[in-house]
């Protein structure tokens, strides 16, 4: 298996032109596959050296699960990525004749949960609007609403007054998909669309 590596790496560097450190970075990742056959005793010939036409998906998932054990799931597809692409250069070149990777999917990625605002950070921000003309009237009108309703930027800026139902506390929304939602609104909010409200009249 070491020279079929190592032919791999030459095709690598040659004909697909691969950065000095995705091909050192492909390489650990082949190494580590290796030294864990080795170190299992898995598709060892009478040699005792390895034999690559003897991994199958079961030992291929041996490898993933060892894994799993202490790699985030970024760095198991990562090195997932790196053994579909030594096998599938080993079945193109006719060294084997089947991809045990074939029906191995790489691991679905944790999404980060997003960012997000305290509610002291809330106060802070809507604390900190100081009223010197209409626009900030308008401003902080928007914070309240947006605050208050929990509705994206997108649904914030299409809103009319007929959207206010001042008497009930709610609004209608208009989302994706065009679909409409009935969202329950803050005195607070309604009070700085009322303020703004005003503004608007003098004009």
């Amino acid at each position: 298996m070491e020279h079929l590596i190592q032919q791999y790496a030459d095709h690598l560097r040659n004909e697909r032109s691969v950065s000095p450190h995705t091909l050192r970075n492909y390489l650990s990742d082949l190494a580590q596959f290796q030294h864990f056959l080795i170190d299992r005793e898995l598709c060892l010939g009478d040699g005792k050296t390895l034999d690559a036409r003897s991994i199958d998906i079961h030992v291929v998932r041996a490898y993933l699960a060892a894994l799993t054990k202490s790699r985030k799931k970024s760095s198991v597809g990562r090195k997932l990525a790196a053994l579909k692409g030594f096998f599938r250069y080993l079945v193109a070149t006719h060294q084997i004749e089947k991809d045990p990777l074939l029906l191995i999917h790489s691991p679905k990625q944790d999404k980060p949960l997003p960012k997000f605002l305290s509610v002291d950070d809330i106060f802070q921000l809507l604390g900190g609007i100081k009223i010197k003309n209409p626009l900030d009237v308008r401003d902080r009108a928007m914070l309240e609403v947006f605050y208050s309703t929990g509705v994206r930027v997108s649904e914030l800026v299409g809103l009319s007054w007929s959207d206010v139902d001042f008497q009930l506390g709610i609004t209608r929304v208009l989302g994706k998909g065009s679909k409409e939602r009935i969202v329950p609104i803050g005195e607070v909010a309604l009070q700085a669309l009322r303020d703004y409200s005003v503004e608007v009249r003098k004009r």
